[in-house]
């Protein structure tokens, strides 16, 4: 059976890929194939396929949606191009750790408050507004690709387009984690540099 699934995905991409190769059309053509379907993994271990041109023509709509959901948010930063997983962000463990299609991701620089701290609250609910069952990307740090002593991948996650590494500190929900500037490639982007140099 997963035989036969994979072979069907390798057709199915070969001949996007052909199609798109005869008629000067990007190959990416936005599908998505499931892995195997069984009722465990109906929802997760998909292999998506970007449409960049789909992907901006939504990302106005998005943005909107976003406003309209928090209140008073300061402008975000859209996707990057470096996206290396994608799925549904099913589980918010944290301001700054949250689960996309049962993948555990810390959010790179990022630290917010702990259970129990002042902010830990706002922080969680803040992300559970912006990302839980939403659409969710990972750039993962190039200087951390080993992850975190608890095995949790480390990167910028994108909910729906917006960057919530930066959207946490905009709001004054989180600091940034210096013990990490050092190492980590996002060290020179906007939301963290002041404290990183």
């Amino acid at each position: 059976m997963i035989i036969k699934n994979l072979l069907l995905i390798v057709v199915i991409v070969s001949l996007c890929l052909l199609f798109s190769t005869n008629n000067n059309i990007k190959p990416a053509q936005s599908l998505v194939f499931p892995e195997y379907d069984t009722p465990e993994n109906s929802n997760k271990n998909k292999i998506v396929i970007h449409n960049d041109k789909e992907d901006n023509k939504d990302k106005d709509q998005k943005e909107a949606q976003f406003k309209s959901a928090v209140p008073s948010p300061k402008e975000y930063e859209t996707q990057q191009e470096d996206i290396e997983l994608e799925g549904i962000v099913n589980y918010i463990v944290d301001g700054d750790t949250l689960d996309i299609n049962d993948i555990r991701i810390r959010l790179s620089l990022v630290d917010t408050p702990e259970r129990g701290q002042e902010g830990f609250k706002q922080a969680k609910e803040f992300v559970q507004k912006l990302c839980l069952n939403k659409k969710g990307q990972v750039d993962i740090d190039d200087g951390q690709r080993r992850g975190d002593r608890y095995g949790r991948d480390i990167g910028v996650v994108f909910c729906d387009g917006v960057n919530i590494n930066k959207a946490l500190m905009d709001n004054n929900l989180a600091r940034i984690y210096t013990e990490y500037c050092d190492i980590s490639e996002f060290k020179n982007e906007n939301w963290a540099k002041p404290d990183c140099h």
